[in-house]
C-alpha cells in the first residue's frame, strides 16, 4: 500500500480540481453520517431522558405532597381526639344527667353544707358552630350558710371536673350574717347519640 504524500497530492490538486474536491466530499460524508447515526440519535435519547427525569421529579413532588398531607391529617385527627376527650370529661350524658344533682349534694357535703332541695329546671338547647348540639341544664338550690361556706362551695364547683357554672345574685346577709340565696348551678349535657358516634382513628402504617 502506497504512503500518502501530501506534496504530491497538493501538486495534483493544483492541476486537477476534481482531486481537490475528493477530501471535501469525504469530510462532508463523514459529517453527515456522524450527524445522522450518532448526534441525532443521541439528541433524541437525551430528550427522552429529560422527559423521563421530569416525570420522575413530578412523581416525587406528588409523593412528598401526599406524605405531607397525610402527616397533617394525622395531626388533625389527634387534635380532634383530644378535643372530644376534653368535651366528654366536662359534660354529662343525657341519660346520666341525674348524676349532676348527686354531684351538687356531694360538693355541699365537702364543706359541711346540707343541700336538701334540688329542683331541676327546663334545659336550654344550644349549638356549637353548627357542629355540636348540647343542652344547658340548670338546677335550683337554696343556699343557706356563711360567706366562708359560700366561697368554699363556689371553689369546689370551680374545681369540679365537669363544667358547672353559677351566676351569683346580690349578696345581702341577714342580721346574723347568714346568706340565704337561690342559686342555679348549670351543667352541659350531651345527647347519648354523641357517644355512639365512631371516633376518628389515626392511620397506622402497615
Amino acid at each position: 500500500m502506497e504512503e500518502f504524500n501530501i506534496k504530491e497530492w497538493l501538486q495534483k490538486a493544483k492541476d486537477d480540481p476534481k482531486v481537490a474536491a475528493q477530501p471535501v466530499v469525504i469530510i462532508l460524508a463523514v459529517l453527515y453520517f456522524g450527524y445522522k447515526f450518532f448526534y441525532l440519535p443521541q439528541t433524541v435519547l437525551l430528550k427522552k431522558e429529560k422527559a423521563s427525569l421530569k416525570t420522575l421529579q413530578d412523581q416525587k413532588g406528588g409523593l412528598e405532597e401526599a406524605v405531607k398531607n397525610k402527616e397533617n391529617l394525622k395531626m388533625e385527627v389527634v387534635d380532634l381526639q383530644r378535643i372530644r376527650s376534653e368535651i366528654e370529661k366536662k359534660c354529662y350524658k343525657k341519660s346520666e344527667s341525674a348524676f349532676f344533682m348527686q354531684d351538687i349534694r356531694k360538693l355541699g357535703k365537702q364543706i359541711e353544707l346540707d343541700i336538701k332541695n334540688i329542683t331541676p329546671m327546663p334545659p336550654s338547647q344550644r349549638k356549637y358552630l353548627d357542629l355540636l348540639d348540647y343542652e344547658e341544664f340548670p338546677v335550683k338550690i337554696v343556699f343557706q350558710g356563711t360567706f366562708r361556706q359560700l366561697g368554699l362551695f363556689l371553689r369546689s364547683v370551680e374545681k369540679c371536673q365537669k363544667k358547672i357554672s353559677i351566676e351569683l345574685p346580690s349578696l345581702v346577709p341577714d342580721a346574723s350574717g347568714t346568706f340565704r340565696l337561690e342559686l342555679f348551678p348549670t351543667c352541659l349535657v350531651l345527647p347519648d347519640e354523641y357517644y355512639s358516634k365512631p371516633v376518628a382513628k389515626e392511620e397506622t402504617d402497615e
